[in-house]
C-alpha cells in the first residue's frame, strides 16, 4: 500500500526484478481500497502515511483485521524506537524508503513470509499445548470423591463413576476386565455366562427312555 506514485513505481519495479518472488504485484493507494483484497495476499508492504489512515492506527487495523498476512512496514520515518514498536506490534520487518535495492527488498519479503509462517505454526502449537495442559490440570489437586460409592463430583456438581470422570477430563480410555481376586470372587457368575458345549450345535438331545 503506497499512495505516492513515484514510490509505488520503485517498489513494484524492485519486486518484479526479484527472481521467483512475486507472480503478481498490486498497488493500492489507501487502506480502504486494499481492504477487500488483503486476506488473499502473501505479503503486504505498508506505507504508514496513507490518505485515510496512518501510523499506529494503520498498523493496528492491518494486524487486527488480517493477522494471517505478513506485513513489512516501509516509511521515510527514521525512528528506531518507532520501528521496534511496530515490529513488537506484529509487523515482520521495517524498511526505510530509499535504503534498499531489489535484492535487499526481495530478501526482506522472503524472510518476512517465512518468519510469519513459523510464528503462526508456533502459536498453533502453543494453543494445543495450553489445551492439553488444561486437561492435565483438571486431574491435579484434590478430587471430591464419595467415601461410600467412590464416585467423583464433577464441576457441574454431578457425581460420576471414576472411569467416566477420568475419560471425560483426559485422553485416557478404559478397558474393563477382572483382576484375579475379583475373578475368584465372581467365578460362578462368569462361568454361568459361558455357553454349554452341547448347546447351539443344531442337534436334538437323545431320549434314553424311548425309541
Amino acid at each position: 500500500m503506497e499512495d505516492d506514485p513515484g514510490d509505488a513505481y520503485i517498489l513494484e519495479r524492485h519486486l518484479r526484478e526479484c527472481s521467483g518472488l512475486c507472480s503478481t504485484v498490486t498497488v493500492y493507494g489507501s487502506f480502504a481500497a486494499a481492504r477487500p483484497f488483503l486476506a488473499d495476499s502473501d505479503c503486504v508492504l505498508l506505507n504508514l502515511s496513507l490518505p485515510d489512515m496512518r501510523g499506529d492506527e494503520l498498523v493496528d487495523a492491518m494486524l487486527s483485521e488480517f493477522p494471517l498476512v505478513p506485513v513489512v512496514v516501509i516509511t521515510g520515518r527514521e525512528d528506531e524506537e518507532f520501528a521496534l514498536k511496530v515490529i513488537h506490534s506484529g509487523a515482520q520487518d521495517y524498511v526505510l524508503k530509499g535504503s534498499y535495492d531489489s535484492m535487499i527488498l526481495g530478501n526482506i519479503v522472503r524472510f518476512a513470509v517465512e518468519r510469519h509462517q513459523l510464528t503462526t505454526e508456533l502459536r498453533s502449537v502453543n494453543r494445543r499445548l495450553a489445551a492439553s495442559l488444561a486437561e492435565i490440570e483438571t486431574l491435579h489437586g484434590l478430587l471430591p470423591i464419595c467415601a461410600g460409592c467412590k464416585k467423583i463430583r464433577d464441576t457441574d456438581d454431578s457425581w460420576q463413576e471414576v472411569d467416566v470422570y477420568i475419560t471425560k477430563h483426559s485422553a485416557v480410555t478404559f478397558s474393563h476386565g477382572l483382576c484375579p481376586a475379583c475373578f475368584a470372587r465372581y467365578r460362578d457368575e462368569v462361568t454361568a455366562f459361558k455357553p454349554r458345549r452341547d448347546e447351539g450345535d443344531g442337534q436334538r438331545p437323545t431320549d434314553s427312555a424311548g425309541g
